[in-house]
């Protein structure tokens, strides 16, 4: 499935919207699962689930992860990131 099957790319965007969804359900309560949009770096997020986490909402700014991830580029041969530790705002683990 490529971008060009959609009108738009916000459209291609939230087709991902059920995959976040789906993701927090198999994953559980304590895993927070985000979708950002990278062509706004300041209000990226589209979709989060468990936000009870980290607090964070739609349309607040990307992650220090994902702004490094963006600026690294694709370096391996995973479009994803898996199983890595953050902090919240008041440097608390999560």
């Amino acid at each position: 499935m490529g971008e060009a099957q959609f009108k738009n790319a916000d459209d291609y965007i939230k087709s991902f919207v059920p995959m976040v969804d789906f993701l927090a359900e198999v994953l559980g309560r304590n895993s927070e699962v985000v979708l950002n949009d990278v062509r706004n770096l300041d209000h990226s997020i589209v979709a989060i689930r468990n936000n009870y986490i980290s607090h964070r909402q739609i349309g607040d700014p990307a992650s220090d992860l994902v702004l490094r991830m963006s600026k690294q580029g694709k370096k391996e041969s995973k479009n994803f990131l898996t199983n890595y530790s953050g902090k919240s705002s008041k440097n608390i683990n999560l």
